[in-house]
């Protein structure tokens, strides 16, 4: 199948939450299969319901305490004022488990029994055993929590001057470049609260200094582009100063980026199905640190909709829609969150709805590159071809040289593509490689290059390039592959790319759907459907064109029942215009077409290598 898109709809996905100003994520599904208890907590995260966790966590602490439900029930206790309580819940604890949860907690505590000297003291022990930045940006918040901003701006200053500041790279070459990326958000949070206090302690020069290097780790965020103005005309940042409550929320949510790291790093070190309770329960510390802390920090509009967009992913509808209506229309956040909702709206089928609220994003969000690229791939989605293509131009106008120009062309060539604009289509995938040639443009725009009548010896030479460079990469194995077998003269070379690939990457839904379009070519049909059944298998949803292999399959096999119930489930699945219209014709007509002459498989040994590039 065709990766190139199927890439685009990564880069919708990577796009869909706001800009990185903060991060907050849901850890990965835990490899065993959950207890009840521990399900049951899971769903009531799912569905943003720290009402309800919070009821189960006191009813089950007694019984069997744990960290989590200590943390949960001690941040309860704080934000209703009663410090004591939430000593008594860490004392709780066994030893070991007391002295983690008091890291996160005992500052705080102390802070609410208005001791500032001892928060500071609790918070330089813990400092010694929490992770960089997270140590260290603690008596920073504390300082402004309490409203000393002279204090915080010098121990903001302090945990800045540990940061590597230095420019980004445009793409992550290495895995230290990849560790900076990472990063990038938690630098923005620490640098954005610097700004907020210089704001408003009125050091215009500093303050403007802070946003603008916050700008440079989290580009096209809102709240720092509403503050910068709102700071040329004098005025205090819109946000509400933090308190003690909101301080407690803000730390929460730089423990939640924290623990999210932890986790994945201790999750890829157990094998599959290792995990036992507590260490599922562990596993959760991200998500429900991240909704604690926006429940008690109001302002923090950019994790409630990164977070709705996590749910969004994980197919927590109910949750992802509760969060992203919390949102209010006067949130510089307010477009990404109506983003989400659409989203949601796509999800459940309801397209006006969608188109709706694709409207007033890019309304709100009214020159803001991102908002209109991400409406506008989602107008393509649901069929307004017109629009999207309106607002892609909108966000090729407005976004920066380089890579983001890139994106912007690859969306608005994917949004003709889907629309049956292949010329068009084509000249944008060229655009995007001439804005920017990286491998990754490259190995997209090639995809989509590939589709046009004059198109397959650029595509393929791209292709044979790329495959040079990284001969193991099943991403651009596949884009080439595909691309050769659309093509009598490419089918052999594309049958060993694709074979290889799929000896790589079994489990690859793309690439075992290819190689079974290349059964196909070679008309051995009982190939073709054990591949492309699999393939549509492994797909976590109905893709439409791995249905519409699987309808031409079970045709050229005499099965036209199965193969016209697999084209109507084509239909069902969002087919791009050609194609749509292709199908409505087989479930008429049947398959028209001649069906591909009987031939044998070449052998693989040896085979599938990248060659020098050539126009044969």
């Amino acid at each position: 199948m065709k990766q190139s898109l199927a890439g685009l709809a990564v880069l919708m996905a990577l796009t869909t939450a706001p800009p990185p100003v903060a991060l907050a994520q849901i850890p990965p599904a835990p490899a065993a299969k959950p207890s009840p208890a521990v399900q049951a907590e899971i769903d009531l995260i799912l569905a943003a319901d720290m009402d309800g966790y919070l009821a189960m966590a006191r009813k089950n602490f007694a019984s069997a305490p744990t960290v989590v439900h200590a943390v949960a029930l001690g941040v309860d206790e704080i934000a209703q004022n009663d410090p004591d309580a939430a000593d008594e819940v860490i004392a709780g604890l066994a030893p070991r488990r007391k002295t983690a949860a008091g890291d996160l907690l005992e500052m705080w505590i102390a802070l609410a029994r208005n001791d500032k000297d001892a928060a500071l003291k609790r918070a330089a022990l813990a400092r010694t055993r929490l992770a960089k930045p997270l140590g260290d940006v603690a008596p920073a918040l504390l300082h402004e929590a309490n409203g000393d901003l002279k204090e915080a701006a010098d121990a903001y200053a302090v945990v800045i001057e540990r940061l590597d500041t230095s420019p980004l790279p445009p793409a992550p070459v290495g895995r230290e470049a990849t560790e900076r990326l990472i990063e990038a958000p938690r630098a923005a949070q620490v640098i954005y609260r610097a700004a907020q206090v210089n704001h408003r302690l009125g050091r215009a020069d500093e303050a403007l200094r802070n946003y603008l290097l916050a700008e440079q780790f989290a580009p096209d965020s809102p709240d720092i582009a509403a503050n910068m103005a709102r700071l040329a005309r004098k005025e205090q940042p819109f946000e509400l100063a933090l308190d003690r409550r909101s301080g407690l929320g803000r730390w929460l949510l730089f423990a939640s980026f924290q623990y999210s790291r932890d986790t994945a790093e201790r999750a890829a070190g157990q094998p599959p199905g290792a995990a036992d309770g507590a260490t599922q329960l562990a596993e959760l510390d991200s998500a429900l640190l991240g909704q604690l802390g926006f429940r008690l920090d109001r302002s923090a509009d950019d994790w409630v909709v990164a977070t709705a967009s996590e749910l969004t992913g994980r197919n927590a509808l109910p949750g992802a829609e509760k969060l992203a209506r919390s949102v209010r229309d006067d949130s510089p956040y307010a477009p990404d969150a109506k983003l989400v909702l659409a989203r949601l709206a796509i999800a459940r089928d309801r397209d006006t709805e969608a188109a709706e609220l694709l409207a007033s994003a890019m309304k709100l969000g009214a020159g803001r590159g991102s908002v209109a690229l991400e409406a506008g791939r989602n107008l393509a989605v649901v069929g307004r071809y017109d629009e999207a293509r309106r607002a892609l131009t909108s966000a090729i106008d407005e976004a920066a040289p380089g890579r983001d120009k890139a994106e912007a062309y690859l969306a608005r060539a994917g949004a003709n593509y889907q629309a049956g604009h292949i010329a068009e289509s084509a000249a944008d995938a060229r655009a995007a490689i001439k804005a920017d040639g990286s491998d990754g443009v490259r190995l997209l725009a090639a995809g989509l290059i590939a589709t046009a009548p004059d198109g397959w010896y650029e595509a393929v030479r791209i292709g044979r390039e790329l495959l040079l460079q990284r001969p193991r990469n099943v991403d651009t194995m596949n884009t080439l592959g595909y691309a050769l077998i659309q093509r009598d003269q490419g089918l052999d070379e594309g049958y060993k790319i694709l074979r290889r690939a799929v000896d790589i990457s079994p489990d690859f839904f793309p690439v075992v759907d290819s190689l079974g379009w290349a059964y196909y070519q070679y008309g051995d049909y009982e190939q073709a459907l054990k591949f492309v059944d699999k393939a549509n298998e492994l797909s976590d949803k109905a893709n439409a064109e791995v249905l519409d292999h699987l309808g031409d399959i079970y045709w050229r096999l005499n099965r036209a029942k199965e193969a016209r119930d697999a084209w109507r489930k084509a239909l069902d699945s969002r087919p791009e215009a050609l194609r749509r219209a292709e199908i409505e014709q087989k479930l008429t007509q049947g398959l028209a077409k001649p069906a591909p002459v009987k031939r044998t498989t070449p052998p693989v040994d040896g085979g599938g290598r990248p060659v020098a590039p050539s126009k044969t």
